[in-house]
């Protein structure tokens, strides 16, 4: 998701599992929850490790993100739904 200006309002690491390089970053998922960056069907975060760094409640905790996970759905995903104020 984005700000206003544009500009991501969150951003995600994406590190490699062995030596934890970093690989990538991320904004997240689209406001449906599918991956904007999927090619082809494969995630470009699958086999990883991903960071929150900014602009959710997770920042900063490492989770590891399948290598068979396919798109269209986003596994950062849940980030959104935890975020969510309740009604």
């Amino acid at each position: 998701m984005h700000k206003g200006d544009g500009q991501p309002d969150r951003l995600f690491a994406i590190v490699s599992r062995a030596e934890g390089h970093l690989q990538s970053l991320c904004a997240g998922p689209s406001e449906d929850g599918t991956c904007p960056s999927a090619d082809k069907g494969l995630l470009p975060c699958a086999g990883t490790r991903v960071v929150p760094m900014a602009g959710t409640d997770a920042n900063g905790l490492p989770f590891s993100v399948p290598s068979g996970q396919h798109a269209p759905l986003c596994p950062l995903a849940w980030v959104d739904e935890e975020t969510q104020d309740p009604v």
